[in-house]
């Protein structure tokens, strides 16, 4: 039978410690690759110039008013019909 090395002895009775710190090891490399995956995924992202954050919010902006007004002309006018009927 193979002892692995750093392993202590009890009486008769073996108490692996080496198995757990390579277990240990086994999940800090685990950990480690995928934070360098991580970082290697980071590099390939293309990100976006401020000219193109600028335009795209103001894109954004000037959506949601023009739905804003749309809805607030819709209610106005639904809350003016239902008024008639009340």
């Amino acid at each position: 039978m193979q002892v692995p090395h750093g392993t202590t002895f009890l009486d008769e009775g073996v108490v692996v410690m080496a198995e757990k710190k390579v277990a240990v090891e086994k999940k800090d490399n685990k950990l480690v690759k995928y934070f360098k995956g991580v970082k290697s995924e980071f590099k390939k992202i293309t990100w976006p110039t401020l000219k193109q954050i600028t335009n795209n919010t103001g894109t954004v902006l000037v959506a949601v008013i023009v739905v804003g007004v749309f809805i607030f002309i819709l209610d106005w006018a639904f809350g003016n019909i239902l008024q008639q009927f009340i």
